[in-house]
């Protein structure tokens, strides 16, 4: 659909080679589909207005932001409506019970067994 692997995009065995994609439009599959892989798929846009406007048009669990300017990154951040968003990381650092909560679901799950005769 045009976008353009400029580095990775083979893989060894198992081993799916770490893949940058650029030229990626919102059209693309690579855009509006989560890649279960260590893919990265680059979209270019003219202000930080329209990169806001375009992360927030999709839902997503994660988000990830890189910047020069650390704290344009946070400011930014605060506007992204999503429930992680990381600045200058891809991968998160889970740090304690706060993230545990965050990332998990709490539920209990009963059984009833038939009752099982012991011989004596």
């Amino acid at each position: 659909m045009g976008a353009r692997i400029v580095e990775g995009g083979t893989y060894d065995g198992p081993f799916y080679r770490p893949t940058v994609l650029t030229d990626v439009t919102p059209a693309m599959p690579a855009f509006t589909e989560e890649i279960f892989g260590p893919v990265i798929p680059i979209t270019v846009v003219d202000s930080e207005e329209e990169a806001l406007a375009l992360t927030n048009s999709r839902q997503a669990l994660v988000n990830a932001v890189y910047t020069g300017d650390v704290d344009r990154g946070l400011a930014f951040a605060e506007r992204v409506g999503c429930g992680l968003v990381q600045v200058n990381d891809a991968m998160g650092r889970p740090t304690g019970e706060d993230d545990l909560d965050e990332f998990t679901r709490r539920r209990f799950i009963g059984v009833q067994r038939a009752p099982v005769a012991y011989p004596y």
